[in-house]
């Protein structure tokens, strides 16, 4: 909402995604307003009030990402996505790179984190940026057994950093030159000029004149 303030003329909307989701909440439409000082979800298909201008478009949908069909994302954001744990971040994390969109990511632990880079480098080839603890995580800690990692909901936070992609035009001309051009003969040959005899060269090497026999 604070984005919407200090940015009125942009029309923001939130789509949620996940499998995770409620049922009742896929496919549906709301928008979020602040009224009497109160943020609330509406459902435009049970009230008749009105969006005003600064309302936040939200959606969801209760699927994986990679089987989603819709417009490009300005930003992606996942909240514990438990890369490590869901196969289809095996198909959902190519996606991403192909869009070439900014996604960032939030974890439990560190060692979530080194599960995420794995599962990042072996579908796409791509890597993850370095992890910082992130400053808006929940200050509880988490308590896990079997070992004493520190563990708190959304304490840190990386982004995607995709594979560079080869120009192969480029590629191949850089690997076949093309061949250096070939001098172009005169249509008009100059003539070879005559062959001196001894006597005839001796003498113009001391310029003097000489008459041939």
């Amino acid at each position: 909402m604070e984005l919407s303030v200090l940015l009125p003329h942009v029309t923001f909307e939130l789509v949620f995604i996940g499998e995770e989701l409620p049922e009742w909440s896929d496919k549906e439409r709301f928008f979020m307003q602040e009224k009497h000082g109160r943020v609330t979800l509406i459902n435009p298909g049970l009230t008749s009030e009105k969006a005003d201008k600064r309302s936040v478009r939200v959606r969801g949908y209760r699927r994986a990402y990679c089987t989603l069909q819709g417009v490009k994302p300005d930003l992606v954001i996942g909240f514990k996505p438990s890369i490590l744990l869901h196969e289809s971040w095996l198909s959902t994390l190519p996606r991403l790179q192909s869009l070439n969109v900014p996604a960032y990511f939030c974890e439990a632990s560190e060692l979530s984190c080194e599960g995420s880079l794995q599962v990042m480098s072996q579908a796409t080839g791509g890597t993850l940026s370095s992890r910082v603890i992130n400053p808006f995580h929940c200050p509880l800690r988490v308590t896990r057994g079997g070992n004493m990692l520190p563990w708190y909901s959304n304490g840190f936070i990386f982004h995607l950093m995709y594979k560079a992609v080869v120009n192969c035009q480029r590629s191949a001309v850089a690997a076949h030159p093309a061949d250096p051009p070939t001098r172009a003969e005169p249509a008009n040959p100059a003539p070879e000029p005559a062959k001196l005899s001894r006597k005839e060269r001796k003498a113009a090497a001391h310029n003097l004149p000489c008459k041939r026999k």
